[in-house]
């Protein structure tokens, strides 16, 4: 409307986006040991933290992301490693059975 090329803008923003995958990805090893095995364990809170957003919203996505984060953070000094699974599990259940589209409203929905 305004002639702005979408198109373009949208191939600026997947390059931005790559690029940042591919740096964090890169610096990963100077934080952790990398195995085969290690996205197994948060592989499962991706899943959760994309459901709760709402498939295709970033913003949804980064707000439910820190919120899970900080369930983690202030749940590991209070709970066991094994029941903090539990918990994000119980809290995707209640929210699907509240709002099946997730809490933000994505491209899917």
């Amino acid at each position: 409307l305004y002639g702005i090329d979408s198109e373009k803008v949208r191939t600026i923003v997947y390059g931005i986006v790559y690029s940042i995958g591919g740096l964090s990805g890169s610096l990963l090893p100077v934080l952790q040991s990398v195995q085969p095995s290690a996205m197994w364990g948060v592989m499962p809170i991706f899943f959760i933290i994309s459901i709760l957003g709402g498939i295709g919203s970033i913003i949804g996505t980064m707000i439910i992301g820190t919120f899970v984060g900080l369930i983690v953070s202030f749940s590991s000094a209070l709970l066991p490693a094994a029941w903090i699974s539990t918990e994000i599990f119980l809290i995707l259940i209640i929210v699907l059975l509240a709002r099946p589209q997730g809490l933000f409203r994505g491209l899917a929905g």
